[in-house]
């Protein structure tokens, strides 16, 4: 299967100073507005759980808040979090945080 960009969006460089997150999430780095994006972003197999471009974002940011909260995390914190979790599409949110 070959994946191309949308038409209009073209990528001169790739940021090195950009994380996943606002790269998936933020239309400054050439998405659509969360509002003009597809209806399933993702769907999980054999489950047929999907979910929205929307959702998706606000699940990242909870869970991320979440474990803020949970191990003390101030903003500028430069440290790893090692996850163990189920392959599951629930879990794609432990990888944009």
């Amino acid at each position: 299967m070959v994946f191309h960009s949308h038409k209009n969006i073209e990528v001169n460089h790739i940021p090195d100073d950009v994380i996943v997150s606002d790269l998936i999430f933020d239309p400054r780095h050439g998405r659509l507005p969360l509002s003009q994006s597809n209806q399933s972003a993702i769907i999980g197999a054999p489950s047929a759980t999907a979910y929205n471009i929307a959702t998706m974002k606000e699940r990242t940011e909870s869970l991320a808040k979440g474990l803020a909260m949970e191990l003390g995390v101030k903003v500028g914190w430069t440290g790893v979090v090692g996850v163990f979790a189920a392959n599951d599409v629930g879990s794609l949110f432990l990888t944009h945080f």
